[in-house]
């Protein structure tokens, strides 16, 4: 057993303080891997698709509003510098002790909403 893996490859992985998600999920999910789970959790299966946001976008130069609208809505993708979107006033809540409602409310509208650890919030 590999000491400083704590997480099976595949898997979406979070920073905890000091390190960031991004080196959790690129580290954990690395050969050999190297995830403690001291600065790491892992456990939610990667999402292999993405709902659509169901924002309205205006693209500015050299974007257009249709190129911002199909890139914004699929989730995973939308440059501020080049699309000002509104809508979408869905909210996110946790239902895992992984993450919480902020971690939900800041990644789910990207795309990254591991339905093991986050839900729409139902009113």
């Amino acid at each position: 057993v590999n000491r400083f893996s704590s997480c099976t490859e595949g898997l979406l992985c979070l920073g905890k303080s000091p390190v960031t998600n991004e080196w959790c999920d690129a580290n954990c999910n690395h050969q050999p891997a190297v995830c403690p789970s001291s600065l790491c959790a892992c456990g939610a299966t990667r999402p292999t698709a993405f709902e659509t946001v169901g924002k309205t976008c205006v693209g500015a130069s050299p974007a257009t509003d249709e190129w911002c609208n199909a890139v914004c809505n699929t989730g995973t993708y939308c440059p501020t510098q080049y699309c000002n979107c509104t809508g979408s006033a869905v909210t996110y809540v946790s239902i895992t002790t992984v993450v919480d409602d902020a971690w939900c409310n800041s990644f789910c509208p990207t795309g990254l909403c591991p339905t093991e650890w986050c839900e729409k919030e139902t009113k």
